[in-house]
């Protein structure tokens, strides 16, 4: 867990299942962000960039932007949401109380524990954990924050839907606002190709890349001898 309080954020990478680095991230809107990021296998040396984009509410703000429309979860029942969106907040400790239990899973997928090698905490074990330790200070710490308030979100949920898919729950940590939602963490392009490549992962290759790789061979190949 960082020192903000997030969960590492990552997906494996899809060709050797391997775990991967965040190196960059760029916020293109309120409800989306791409993601950077580089293979740790050696062997592989795949970079990919990942989208994360909010796709649906699980609990709605109590401070939303009219920038901001998300479908509700079918899962969430309507009555009781708006009954406490009309609740006006006395208690005094509701700030401490919100932020103490804001952690706990949230989902509206059976199982809400977070998913192993999705997101990763501090006190994670096995036997890498201690190079994980080791290289932790240089990992993006990656998030997407809440798109009605702006604030600062937590993930506290996960599961795999594919190689290349991911859902993740996210809370604002927020009181005020107390927004919950489920953000989409979907594979999008290659930027340097894997060595163990999958034949079930078809990727598009940003065509930046595909210039420099033509060059490379270019450059690469022997040159015809002269006539």
């Amino acid at each position: 867990m960082s020192e903000a309080g997030y969960m590492r954020l990552s997906i494996r990478c899809p060709h050797c299942l391997e775990k991967a680095t965040a190196e960059d991230s760029q916020e293109l809107s309120r409800t989306v962000r791409e993601v950077a990021y580089r293979c740790r296998n050696y062997r592989c040396g795949h970079v990919y960039v990942a989208r994360l984009e909010v796709v649906r509410t699980l609990e709605p703000s109590r401070m939303p932007s009219p920038l901001v429309s998300l479908p509700l979860s079918l899962h969430v029942r309507r009555a009781p949401v708006q009954a406490a969106l009309l609740t006006i907040e006395t208690e005094a400790n509701d700030e401490a109380d919100y932020l103490a239990q804001v952690g706990q899973p949230l989902a509206d997928w059976g199982g809400a524990a977070p998913a192993a090698g999705l997101l990763w905490a501090a006190d994670e074990a096995g036997a890498d954990a201690a190079e994980d330790a080791a290289e932790r200070a240089r990992y993006c710490y990656i998030t997407i924050r809440c798109p009605h308030c702006a604030a600062n979100a937590i993930a506290v949920a996960s599961r795999e839907l594919s190689r290349t898919l991911r859902e993740v729950t996210y809370r604002c940590r927020n009181h005020r606002c107390r927004h919950a939602y489920v953000a989409q963490l979907g594979l999008v392009r290659t930027l340097s190709l894997s060595s163990t490549p999958c034949a079930d992962v078809v990727l598009p290759i940003s065509p930046h890349v595909r210039l420099e790789q033509l060059q490379a061979l270019l450059k690469a190949s022997p040159k015809a001898p002269p006539a």
